[in-house]
């Protein structure tokens, strides 16, 4: 997975990470034509830690079945 920070919610966030749950927002296409989607990631506190933009074939849906 690809995450492009964008900004830091707060001082004490940590940056993104492979393996991050997110929470997505919208998607929108990068200067280059690709399909990308603004995401936010969130501590264990339920904190959003962070924003941050992926390319749409960089995510996974988590299967909750």
């Amino acid at each position: 997975m690809v995450l492009t920070l964008t900004r830091l919610a707060r001082i004490d966030s940590k940056p993104p990470k492979k393996g991050d749950i997110v929470g997505l927002d919208q998607g929108f296409t990068a200067e280059d034509g690709s399909p990308m989607t603004l995401a936010y990631g969130f501590d264990s506190m339920g904190e959003q830690a962070y924003e941050a933009e992926l390319f749409d074939d960089d995510f996974q849906p988590l299967n909750c079945s």
